[in-house]
């Protein structure tokens, strides 16, 4: 809603004062002229009439004229034709007047006209008299014209204003007053009184609830007497709405009296005070210091926890900063003593300064003096102000710097350990090849004849031997890929011979743990491309585990399925099964599931071969159900890697 300006308040009653003193003017002027002609008749004279400023003349007895001043002269034939004037005057025997419009050397003039009577000793007849009142009545007509717009512009306000006269009647009330209390504009217009208005906004219930209305109406209708300044007031309707009201004197008396709902408003800054409070409240609370400064480079608002972390918090009777908004630079001042000393102040200065005027969206890590470790943001808002957040994130660098120590330590004593097996493991394998060599010679009696007990304690010792050095090849293995010293020969072969390959390598193994073992593999699958040795090993491994957890009597199954670009390998035995809280275990090194199940690292070295491919393990199992293992591998090299002539592959 709009409200009315004091200025056009102002400028109503300037109009109506102008309009009263022009109608006051005339008044005098009419009186003025009658009183001169009222003279000029008891004296009557043409030497009189001669001496005269205004037009002056003088008629005979039938109204013919005769004598006119030289200022009456252009009128003389206007005033033969209007002789009714001094008939009237004859007639009543009282001062007669009229306004007439006359032509005066081309222009057109307007002149009130007065004609009196002579006494019949005075000869009879009547004097005239006219006054030239061109000016007044357009200063008239301009007062009007600006009476009439104010008047529509006040119509067309969204304020209510009426104005009561010094009889407490309406004198003017536009239509938004009409609308606001509910009431006809026709009866607005007969101009009741201010009592007559209240009790038919009362009737609409368009007036705040009083426990004594009469006494409330009269303390109203006191305004019109006790009234020196402006009044204001807010009247709470019953409808929930706020209406404010503007009661003022009129200079020629009575009340202008405005109103303007400002319900919405009201409820606007209620909001408002309320976002603005419970964000400070939220900003107060914060664990992070906040710190906001205005397009005007002065501090608007600051956290606790701002002021906590740059010593900012000072007294009452000491506080930091002597003004409530001081500027940035005072404040990073203050700051000072918080910011690292390694470099030049102007410089910590001019970088904080540039973050405020470049209006940029950055972030950073500031280490204070304290021993706190902050985490920074400047964030641009939209009213041009500039946000800077600050987090303690000391822990979480103790923390992460605790992690990060750990962590190298682990890597590097993981490192020691790997480095530490495949140098024991190159130790070990010297004297094993000689082990086992002597124990072939022994077992082919190339040094003589033995019998059946020597014959046994030298199967057990070749036996042993070979898996002494199956185990210590699997070290250097696992050793040279966490080293990343394994490099891969890849070649060209039919998933079919793969499969084959470790058919033939188990064969042995599942007729002395009377299991069966059956592959199943499409002839006509496309060839792969990978490491054979290294592929073959690693699913031997697998079945390998299969067989030994399977128990007599049970099934082991080699399948290979062709799906697009990868190629999965499975195999599946009807063995003991794992339990769900040990499967994410199986593939970890020295990892055993049974006192029979050897060092733990054939699972283990599958995994990283495997992935060595590109490939990946899963598994699936549950106890007495038996377990599922697949090894998925691609059909080619990803791109990037290179093969062993050191092509780049496609």
């Amino acid at each position: 809603m709009t409200p009315l300006s004091w200025g056009a308040i102002a400028l109503l009653g300037l109009v109506a004062g102008l309009l009263g003193w022009v109608a006051h003017r005339r008044r005098l002027r009419i009186s003025e002229l009658e009183s001169e002609v009222e003279q000029v008749r008891r004296l009557a004279p043409d030497a009189t009439l001669a001496a005269l400023p205004n037009p002056a003349w003088r008629r005979d007895p039938t109204g013919a004229i005769g004598f006119v001043n030289a200022a009456a002269v252009p009128l003389a034939s206007d005033l033969e034709r209007g002789s009714g004037l001094a008939t009237r005057a004859r007639e009543t025997g009282r001062v007669q007047s009229e306004s007439r419009n006359l032509v005066i050397d081309g222009d057109r003039r307007l002149f009130e006209i007065f004609e009196t009577a002579l006494s019949a000793s005075a000869g009879g007849g009547t004097i005239g008299m006219g006054r030239d009142v061109t000016g007044l009545e357009q200063i008239q007509s301009d007062l009007a014209r600006h009476v009439d717009a104010h008047a529509e512009v006040l119509e067309k306000l969204n304020s209510a204003i009426a104005v009561f006269g010094p009889d407490r009647r309406v004198v003017f009330a536009n239509t938004a007053f009409a609308l606001m209390w509910e009431i006809e504009p026709a009866r607005l217009e007969v101009g009741p009184t201010l009592s007559e208005v209240l009790d038919m906004a009362r009737e609409s219930r368009r007036l705040p609830e009083q426990s004594d209305f009469r006494a409330w109406r009269d303390d109203f209708n006191r305004l019109f007497t006790t009234l020196i300044d402006a009044h204001e007031e807010l009247l709470f309707l019953p409808d929930d709405s706020t209406i404010r009201m503007v009661v003022t004197p009129h200079p020629f008396g009575g009340l202008l009296m405005t109103f303007e709902d400002v319900t919405d408003r009201l409820t606007l800054e209620r909001s408002y005070n309320t976002l603005t409070a419970v964000q400070q409240e939220t900003l107060d609370n914060l664990y992070e210091g906040i710190v906001v400064f205005g397009v005007d480079s002065r501090m608007k608002l600051s956290n606790p926890t701002f002021r906590t972390q740059w010593g900012l918090r000072g007294t009452e009777e000491e506080p930091v900063f002597l003004e409530p908004e001081p500027p940035a630079e005072v404040v990073f001042q203050a700051m000072r003593p918080k910011f690292p000393t390694d470099r030049p102040w102007t410089d910590i200065k001019a970088e904080w300064m540039s973050y405020l005027a470049g209006r940029e969206a950055t972030s950073g890590t500031v280490h204070l003096t304290d021993g706190l470790a902050l985490d920074f943001a400047v964030v641009p808002l939209p009213d041009g102000a500039t946000l800077l957040n600050f987090r303690d994130v000391t822990d979480t660098l103790a923390v992460q710097t605790a992690l990060q120590e750990r962590t190298e330590a682990l890597e590097t004593a993981d490192r020691l350990k790997s480095e530490f097996l495949a140098n024991v493991s190159y130790e070990l394998r010297t004297p094993l090849n000689a082990i086992i060599g002597f124990s072939e010679v022994l077992e082919q009696e190339y040094a003589g004849p033995m019998n059946e007990r020597q014959k046994d304690y030298a199967n057990a010792i070749l036996g042993s031997s070979n898996r002494l050095v199956r185990l210590v090849n699997d070290i250097l293995d696992l050793a040279s890929i966490e080293a990343g010293y394994l490099e891969l020969e890849r070649t060209a072969i039919a998933p079919a011979d793969l499969a084959s390959a470790v058919e033939n390598l188990a064969r042995e193994r599942v007729r002395a743990r009377g299991v069966g073992l059956s592959v199943q593999c499409p002839a006509d699958l496309a060839p792969i491309e990978v490491d054979e040795r290294r592929f073959t090993q690693a699913l031997y491994n697998v079945v390998s585990n299969a067989i030994a957890f399977t128990p007599e009597g049970g099934d082991v199954m080699l399948s290979v399925e062709d799906r697009g670009e990868m190629v999965a390998f499975i195999v599946k035995d009807t063995g003991v099964g794992i339990a769900l809280d040990d499967q994410t275990r199986v593939f970890e090194r020295f990892e055993r599931r049974g006192r029979s199940s050897g060092a733990g690292l054939g699972l283990a070295l599958v995994k990283s071969l495997i992935e060595l491919h590109d490939g990946a393990v899963t598994l699936t199992s549950a106890p007495g159900e038996g377990t599922e293992v697949i090894c998925t591998v691609p059909r080619h090299p990803r791109r990037g890697e290179t093969d062993e002539a050191g092509d780049e592959t496609e």
